[in-house]
């Protein structure tokens, strides 16, 4: 899935959400790389393959390798499901104006940037938070 969120502004952000059961990061990043050369109009450097009888279906249905194990079971050795055993703690936080300037103030303090939007002090907060 792919969303483009225009901003006011004229800025833009691309959300994109992949099933890593249909690629994987190297294709991902094929994707996205021609996605941006074609937003800019440039040639793109890595073609699609367009070849798909390579996943067209048998009758009937054989495997010709012993080595395609990509869907076998994998023991997860993790432990991962520790993190949801702990009480998760939710807040909300609430910024009034005066706290969103004194935010950017705090930026621009030492002087190593010249402005500061709303957006970049809080995030930049958070961030460091």
């Amino acid at each position: 899935m792919i969303q483009v969120t225009r901003f006011k502004f004229g800025g833009f952000v691309v959300r994109v959400t992949v099933s890593h059961c249909l690629v994987d990061g190297c294709s991902a990043m094929d994707f996205m790389n021609s996605f941006g050369e074609t937003a800019r109009r440039f040639p793109i450097t890595v073609p699609p393959f367009l070849d798909r009888s390579i996943i067209k279906a048998q009758k009937p249905p054989k495997l010709e390798s012993q080595d395609l194990q990509d869907f076998g079971e994998i023991e997860d050795i993790s432990e991962i499901g520790k993190v949801y055993e702990e009480e998760m703690f939710y807040s909300s936080f609430y910024f009034d104006l005066e706290n969103l300037e004194q935010l950017k103030k705090n930026a621009l303090e030492d002087g190593v940037l010249d402005n500061c939007t709303t957006f970049q002090a809080l995030t930049a907060f958070i961030g460091r938070a």
